[in-house]
Parts: C-alpha cells; sequence; structure tokens
C-alpha cells in the first residue's frame, strides 16, 4: 500500500481533474466521483495523522542522536552555553515541526532543555500538564521561570558596574519562583535583607527553604502578594515591619529626598505570572497594569516609593515591549506615552527585535519603515554611547542590528539622513534654497507630460531605505525624493534658526521667522497637491520616522538607549516562553503647584493623554481644540513651537503622537492654571469627546 501522503496527492490530484470536467460538461456522475474521493481523502488525512504523531512523547524522542548539521554554534544562546567542542544533542526548537508552529501556545512550550536540568526540576515541582491559560489578551504561561545560569551571569557582568550603588541594600523579590535570578543578584549585591514575596507555596519547600535555612541568612519569605491584578498595595504597608523587612520611617509630604534616588532599596522580580480571574470577560493585561501602577507610584511617592525613589529590575513577556518601548512612531500610543512621562525604561534583556519572533510571522508587516538602514543608524549612535562607558556586548548575544553598527560608516548612512543643510550653504542661502525649489514644485501640476518626465529625471539628495522605496510607485519616487529634501532642509533650518536667533538682529529675525513660517505652510499644500492619497499614507510614516529619529533629540526613548539589549534565546526560560529584562528607574520631576498637589497634577495629566491619544495620527492642535472651547488659544505652550524641544515654528505641523515628555508636561500645567478647564481625568475625556460630537 502506498503510504498515507502520497495517497492523500493522488486523491486530490483526482479530485482536481473530476472538478474539471464536471464544469465542464456540468456531469452529475463526475459530481458522484468527487464526493466519493472526498471520503477517501478525508481516510487518508486521518491514517497520516495516526502515522506521523506529532505530541510530546514523540517529539521527545526525535534528538536523541547528535546532528552535526544542524547543531548551533557553540557559545550561540540557542546552543545554551555549551564549551567548544563538546558532542551535543538536538533540541526539540532545532526540529522542522518546533520552528513551523505560529504561536508559543503549544505543548513544546514545557519541553525541558537538556542544558538547562532547573527546567526539568520545576516541571516536575508543577507538575504542568496545560499548554497555556485561557485564550484572550493573556497569551503567556501561569508561571514563567529563568533557568539558564549563564544568562543571570551574563546581565550581571554587563550592567554589574551600575549596580554597585545598591551593594547591601534591601531587596523585595517579586514573585521569585525557582529563585535562581534572586540567588545571582543576591551573591552579587549581598543585601541587608531579601524578601521573597512567592504566594504560590508549591516554590515553598523545594526552592524558597533551602535558602531560608542557610546559616545567617539574610533571606525573607512571605506569601503576602507583590503583584496581583487586583490586591497588593496594602503589602508595602505591612512588610516594614523589622520582621520581613527592617522598620523604615515614610519620607514627610514635602520632604524634598522624595523625589531624589533612593540606593538602599531595590525592587527585582517577575510579573510574568498568571492569577485566576471569574470574570475572564475584558480582563486586562496583568503585566501591562501592574507596570502601570508602578508608574503612578512612583509620581505619587505610594507603595514602596514612599521612602525614595527606588529603582526596578523587571521580566515582562515579550509581547508587551511593542506598548512599552516602541522602536517606531506607529506604535507611539498612550499607553508609551504615560509610562515614559513617569518612568526610565531601559531594556536589558530580549529577543532580537529586528528578526521576527513566531508569533509575528504570521502577521501582514506592514509600514515598517524603521527597518534596514535607519535602525542601524539608531544602533551607531547607541554603540558610541556603548564605547564611551567602556561596554562590550557578549558575542553570542548581540542583536542582528549591533552587528551591522560594528561594520557600518557613519559616512555611509549620511545620505539616509535628510535633516542638514546643504553642502557649502549657510543660513540664508539655503532658505534662499529651498523657497526656490519649493516655486518648481508649486508648477509640477500645470507642466506638460514630456516636461514631467524631464523634471522626475533631475537628482534627490535623500537616499531611499530598502523598504522605504515601497512606498509609492518608480515614476513617483524621484517626486518623492525631492519633496522629502526640501522637508529635510526646512526641519534643519528650523532647528538652525532656534539656536542662532538671539544672535541675530530684531530685523532679521523677524524676516528668517515669518519665511520659515511661509515655507512651511507651501510644503503642507504642496504634500496634498503632489501626492495620491495612498502615497501621502506612506510618505506620513516616513516623514514622521525621520522626524523622530534624525535629529540630535530622538523622540523614542528605544532611540535614546544607554545600551543594546542582551539577546537570549527562548530555552532559557522553563516553559519556553521569551521574556525581557526591564531596567526602571522613576523620574525624579514631579507635576503639581500651588494650585494642585502632585496627585491631581497626575490626574489631569493622564485625562489630558486619554483626550490626546484618541486619535494619535490627528494634527495636534485639532487634538487640544476638542478639550474644550478656546482650548487652542489658551494651551498653545511655547514648547510646540521650539524645534529644539521637538516642536515645529509652525505647531500645526505636529502631529499628536509627536508630542514629547517636556511638551507634555508643560501643555499639564498650562491646563492646570487654565480658567475654562474641567476638573478630573474623566471631565476631561468626557470634555474631549463631547466636542468631537460637536465637530461631527
Amino acid at each position: 500500500m502506498r503510504p498515507p501522503v502520497t495517497q492523500a496527492a493522488s486523491i486530490a490530484s483526482r479530485i482536481a481533474r473530476a472538478a474539471r470536467a464536471a464544469e465542464k460538461k456540468s456531469d452529475k456522475t463526475k459530481q458522484g466521483e468527487i464526493a466519493v474521493a472526498l471520503k477517501q481523502l478525508k481516510k487518508a488525512k486521518k491514517t497520516t495523522e495516526t502515522t506521523n504523531p506529532t505530541d510530546l512523547n514523540d517529539a521527545k524522542d526525535t534528538p536523541t542522536q547528535p546532528q552535526d548539521n544542524d547543531t548551533p554554534a557553540a557559545g550561540h544562546p540557542k546552543a545554551g552555553g555549551r564549551p567548544t567542542g563538546t558532542t551535543t544533542v538536538k533540541d526539540i526548537s532545532e526540529t522542522t515541526r518546533y520552528q513551523a508552529l505560529s504561536s508559543y501556545r503549544n505543548s513544546y512550550t514545557f519541553y525541558p532543555h537538556n542544558d538547562y536540568p532547573l527546567g526539568e526540576t520545576i516541571s516536575k515541582v508543577l507538575a504542568s500538564t496545560k499548554g497555556a491559560g485561557p485564550s484572550g489578551k493573556d497569551k503567556f504561561p501561569d508561571n514563567v521561570e529563568v533557568v539558564s545560569p549563564a544568562l543571570c551571569d551574563d546581565i550581571i557582568n554587563y550592567i554589574g558596574p551600575d549596580l554597585d550603588k545598591h551593594k547591601g541594600c534591601d531587596i523585595i523579590d517579586l514573585h521569585p519562583g525557582a529563585c535562581l535570578w534572586s540567588q545571582k543578584i543576591h551573591d552579587y549585591l549581598k543585601p541587608r535583607r531579601h524578601l521573597l514575596l512567592e504566594p504560590d507555596e508549591r516554590y515553598l519547600d523545594p526552592f524558597i527553604k533551602p535558602l531560608l535555612d542557610q546559616k545567617d541568612s539574610a533571606y525573607r519569605h512571605s506569601f503576602l502578594p507583590g503583584a496581583h491584578p487586583k490586591s497588593y498595595w496594602g503589602t508595602y504597608d505591612r512588610i516594614f515591619d523589622d520582621h520581613l523587612l527592617p522598620k523604615r520611617v515614610p519620607l514627610g509630604k514635602n520632604d524634598p529626598r522624595l523625589r531624589e534616588p533612593n540606593n538602599s532599596l531595590l525592587v527585582i522580580g517577575s510579573l510574568v505570572r498568571r492569577y485566576p480571574e471569574r470574570n475572564k470577560a475584558n480582563n486586562v493585561h496583568f503585566p501591562s497594569l501592574v507596570l502601570h501602577h508602578m508608574a503612578e507610584a512612583a509620581q505619587v511617592n505610594s507603595m514602596f516609593q514612599r521612602y525614595g525613589l527606588v529603582r526596578m529590575l523587571l521580566w515582562v513577556p515579550e509581547e508587551i515591549i511593542p506598548s512599552v518601548l516602541p522602536n517606531s512612531m506607529l506604535f507611539k500610543l498612550g499607553y508609551s506615552v504615560s509610562l515614559e512621562a513617569a518612568l526610565d525604561i531601559t531594556q536589558v534583556v530580549g529577543g532580537d527585535r529586528w528578526s521576527l519572533t513566531r508569533s509575528e510571522a504570521t502577521k501582514a508587516q506592514k509600514h515598517q519603515q524603521r527597518r534596514d538602514q535607519l535602525d542601524t543608524w539608531s544602533s551607531r549612535r547607541v554603540l558610541a554611547s556603548m564605547q564611551e562607558k567602556g561596554m562590550t556586548l557578549p558575542e553570542h548575544r548581540r542583536p542582528e542590528m549591533h552587528q551591522r553598527a560594528l561594520v557600518t560608516d557613519d559616512k555611509a548612512l549620511q545620505d539616509y539622513n535628510p535633516i542638514r543643510l546643504p553642502e557649502g550653504m549657510n543660513f540664508s542661502q539655503s532658505l534662499a534654497h529651498i523657497e526656490k525649489e519649493i516655486k518648481q514644485l508649486e508648477e509640477f501640476p500645470t507642466l506638460p507630460k514630456v516636461s514631467r518626465y524631464k523634471f522626475a529625471e533631475q537628482p534627490h539628495r535623500y537616499k531611499f531605505t530598502n523598504t522605504s522605496e515601497e512606498i509609492t510607485t518608480p515614476t513617483e519616487l524621484n517626486r518623492c525624493g525631492r519633496f522629502v529634501d526640501i522637508w529635510g532642509v526646512q526641519i534643519a533650518l528650523e532647528l538652525e534658526y532656534n539656536a542662532t536667533k538671539s544672535t541675530m538682529s530684531e530685523e532679521l529675525r523677524l524676516d528668517a521667522h515669518s519665511r520659515l513660517v511661509a515655507t512651511s505652510i507651501k510644503l503642507k499644500k504642496l504634500f496634498e497637491l503632489l501626492f495620491q492619497k495612498r502615497t501621502r499614507k506612506s510618505m506620513t510614516v516616513l516623514l514622521d520616522e525621520l522626524f523622530a529619529l534624525c535629529k540630535k533629540n530622538t523622540m523614542l526613548a528605544w532611540d535614546r538607549r544607554p545600551y543594546e539589549p542582551l539577546i537570549v534565546a527562548e530555552e532559557e526560560f522553563w516553559p519556553r516562553f521569551p521574556m525581557q529584562l526591564l531596567d526602571i528607574t522613576p523620574r525624579p520631576e514631579a507635576l503639581g503647584n500651588d494650585l494642585m498637589d502632585t496627585a491631581e497634577a497626575n490626574q489631569v495629566r493622564r485625562g489630558l493623554i486619554k483626550a490626546l491619544f484618541t486619535h494619535p495620527s490627528s494634527p495636534l492642535l485639532e487634538s487640544i481644540e476638542r478639550l474644550g472651547a478656546g482650548a487652542r488659544e489658551g494651551l498653545v505652550v511655547p514648547e510646540f513651537t521650539d524645534p529644539l524641544a521637538g516642536g515645529r515654528i509652525d505647531p500645526s505641523q505636529l502631529l499628536t503622537k509627536d508630542i514629547t515628555r517636556e511638551q507634555l508636561n508643560a501643555l499639564t500645567k498650562a491646563y492646570i492654571e487654565w480658567p475654562f478647564r474641567p476638573i478630573g481625568a474623566e471631565a476631561i475625556e468626557a470634555q474631549a469627546m463631547l466636542q468631537e460630537s460637536v465637530e461631527v
């Protein structure tokens, strides 16, 4: 008998032939043959599934023999840090079946790696057989643990010098679980007291009790929750009792030390933990919710922030990173703006953001304007910062873009930056140059076709990235390049004007300002005139990315990262669900004045973010106008017209998502002093929605 797969292919071929014949002749006999063949195909499919099982036990038996050709290079994260020259066994992650999976929600996720026996121990302790929790927003397993000692050592070696200021501190450890990461941090910092907040009693006997039983142990344990979807705030009122942690006196309301770093306390732990909920409908994503709580606590000095600003090292699921630290303006939304306003977040460990994960591979990747050369440019800036600090990435934990940055020259990337003055021209000459270019482009729609072709052949300075070339047709590409050239010079002129206007005479300053405003308005009209709707949409994305990246003060926190994150392999966790480590430091500045205290001012800012980011791609001034009658006149702060603060000379050119942290704080302060403001965060949002409905 033929193999089932071959048999199924043969039957499928018969179905296709019979279908074509039946379509031509409308023959009922042929249609009957199709029905019979379909039944045979279903039987063959069942036979295939029986003879080719894909359950965990069969997968377990597959990688029993060394496969030299399929084994990853020694030292690579996929190799788990195996020493060179050692005979290796093919892991389940290297099989074709595993690599073809489009989700982490499968039984292979719970298969321990041979190089990390801790994963096998944890799997036996938890006795977990479920692939994942309920479907919906929570797509990670109930518990995820770090099982790679080499990963922990690499982290401490990488950021250890910055952790030295916390030696001898008290540590609050959220969901320590199997305690591998906890022990590594403990051994390095040698804390005075290390509190393990682990509510899951299954971890107590095998992992936590041996630490508590050590001689002169600094460890303490409590079943109190350190992070929970509903109830954990009271925990931090109870743990500073001299038994769990040394007693501390909360600082006074107006004590300046509240907004200063408190290096005597450190919070570490994991937010990748599932808590069962009775009402599973409309559940908030747990890690995102807790991060939001931490940001609020840092702003108003609540929870453990009552003793000064406390640093946090938290493991989070990979899937929330784009919303926490967006690496593109497309992903900059109200949530990330709210976090950035309160916290300085740096990614220490993560997957390679330039390689699609299995969960992303099935999604349509549209408008990926930040790939290729622009991301390499961002990495070049980070590389320079790392070299100044003397930091180097281990070779086996380097992301792809860092590798490119090491072999790329800054001069080669300069053509991808349109925000610069023309070579050999000063301010006045550059301004006259773009006025002339704009006039030529304004005449383009009136030119005959022959002249248009000649016009299109004129060279442009800006060089499109590999991805950006796909934004339009070849005939429009040259026109797009000419427009980006002029737009980039306009931004560069605004920056130059703002930096040098104090040295200009009043007459020259007023003339330059009026001409720059005029060219900005003309460029906006020209954008509508030159390009079709589809091209305008793609060009808007491209210009937004260039505006965020190609300036001295970059707009995204990701582009301001002090170092590249260490690359981690999913098998260094159990289950094999990728986690990321975030280094979180509260920002010292706080809102509030004589009219309003910090908590109320923070509520106002939260309401403004919600109201503004209902339409993140709308013009910023239109979003402000929705806040209430007269808001556009009363709330346009100077930061909106300051190019060095992320503004434009003509603020109508700004989009809502272009708003920077400094501009948001200035807007909040202006709103507090505005006599016509609604009261409370909910009132702000309601007023914005009401104003929007009136306009419609």
